[in-house]
């Protein structure tokens, strides 16, 4: 196949040539024109021609589009869009790794202070503000005997009438809730 644009090209040129003064008799004929090979697919594949035995600089037309053949520009936004969601992805199981083995540690942490509370043989519990029993040890839970620290919510009401007496109040004074950062002890008056 001839290429149309080449042709044209040398046309153009011989018209300015005319143009500009010079003879046509006198203009050289070219019969052997450099252009670059075109081939039309259909007519290949008609004549059974392989694309392999084609010169390596030709060009084919007419061929039917691949599914995988993308646009530069497509590829690189595709390519360069997997590698931030790698990336990403990568951050976020880091992240998620990082934070596990940290409420692992606080899990231990906590396990290691119920077991510290639990040995110790004296009746511990914790309260908040309101004066409402938050937790307590396993001696404190078999003293009044609760099951499990769910069991102290009856108790509640039996804790809310308990005079508490401060352990280092010089005169003995009692008041109706504890509210010092230490323990308190129940006083057996009441």
């Amino acid at each position: 196949m001839i290429s149309g644009k080449t042709h044209g090209r040398l046309a153009a040129e011989y018209a300015l040539k005319i143009l500009a003064g010079a003879k046509p008799d006198r203009l050289p004929i070219r019969e052997n024109v450099d252009a670059p090979f075109e081939f039309d697919y259909t007519i290949l594949k008609e004549q059974g021609i392989r694309l392999d035995q084609l010169p390596d600089d030709s060009t084919i037309i007419n061929r039917p589009p691949s599914f995988y053949r993308l646009n530069k520009q497509v590829f690189w936004i595709f390519i360069v869009s997997i590698v931030t969601l790698l990336l990403f992805t990568l951050l976020l199981t880091r992240n998620i790794m990082q934070r596990k083995a940290v409420e692992q540690r606080m899990q231990n942490q906590l396990s290691f202070q119920e077991l510290l509370l639990d040995t110790i043989p004296q009746l511990i519990c914790w309260k908040d503000r309101e004066n409402t029993i938050l937790g307590a040890n396993r001696y404190y839970l078999q003293f009044f005997g609760a099951d499990d620290p769910k069991g102290l919510e009856t108790l509640q009401g039996e804790a809310k009438n308990t005079t508490w007496r401060m352990p280092s109040g010089p005169t003995g004074s009692t008041r109706k809730s504890c509210r010092a950062k230490r323990p308190c002890r129940a006083s057996s008056a009441a």
